[in-house]
């Protein structure tokens, strides 16, 4: 976790890596640090460390994307990924196109960054693992670009196709801004959940400052429904095009969240 801390729970108390004047071993494949604390897999983190939500940017569940320095790069970069490149990414180059760029400004996406995703596309995306339990699964997507989209968990489809081109505010959606509510947006995130969506989180802004993503009507969160994970079996997600022809839209993905089901009724907006 950031900081160098670890099973950091609710009241503040962590684990850390030991500062200055301690010795960090160099070995072939890693480095020793000394901590200040035992690591246990207690009571403590079972019901405390790993029973949060999960926020996950979809550049850091592959491998291959800091290998290559890929992430946060300065210059004006565009990358194209072909088919094999990636181990838990998988799709087809004659069908799918998969693209990343730097952070750009005015972005509001996770850390700045997004895959686009272009083609008649359909590829699947293996999942990390997550703590044993039912878990609230979304992804964090882009809306108004002109894509319908199948989406399948564990092969299953989850739903009926998503129009991609609405805007946040169209009626299907229902998006309307906090300022423009007298509770604060409380009663139209009810609605919102109610047809399965979310705005985006409080917790990131439009890049590299700006707005809170919550305000944005074209990042939004898509609720999946809840799933028994942690299981020891291998979860994916699979997303299709079901366009009668091919488009120059891209399908904007940029992050998943796994929310403890017993967290649902208290999650903050962040």
């Amino acid at each position: 976790r950031a900081g160098n801390r670890f099973n950091v729970q609710k009241t503040g108390e962590h684990i850390s890596i030991l500062g200055k004047g301690m010795k960090h071993t160099t070995c072939v494949n890693g480095i020793f640090h000394p901590i200040d604390k035992i690591l246990l897999y207690d009571a403590s983190v079972i019901n405390d460390v790993l029973n949060k939500r999960i926020r996950i940017d979809v550049y850091s569940t592959l491998p291959e994307m800091m290998n290559i320095k890929a992430r946060g790069v300065d210059a004006e970069v565009e990358y194209y990924y072909p088919s094999g490149f990636f181990k838990n990414l998988k799709y087809k180059d004659d069908e799918t196109k998969v693209n990343s760029k730097r952070p750009t400004g005015g972005a509001v996406s996770l850390q700045g960054d997004r895959f686009h995703i272009y083609g008649w596309y359909d590829f699947t995306h293996i999942l990390p693992p997550v703590p044993e339990g039912s878990w609230e699964i979304r992804i964090g997507i882009k809306t108004r670009e002109r894509n319908i989209v199948q989406i399948y968990v564990d092969n299953v489809p989850n739903g009926i196709p998503l129009d991609m081109g609405k805007n946040a505010e169209h009626p299907d959606i229902g998006y309307i801004a906090d300022a423009n509510t007298d509770d604060d947006g409380i009663s139209n995130d009810k609605d919102l959940r109610n047809r399965g969506w979310m705005k985006a989180p409080d917790y990131f802004c439009q890049y590299p400052q700006g707005k809170s993503g919550r305000l944005s009507t074209h990042s939004l969160r898509r609720i999946l429904g809840i799933y028994s994970l942690g299981d020891g079996n291998i979860h994916t997600f699979r997303m299709k095009s079901v366009l009668s022809s091919n488009t120059n839209d891209y399908f904007g993905y940029d992050y998943i969240e796994f929310v403890p089901k017993g967290l649902l009724d208290t999650e903050d907006r962040n």
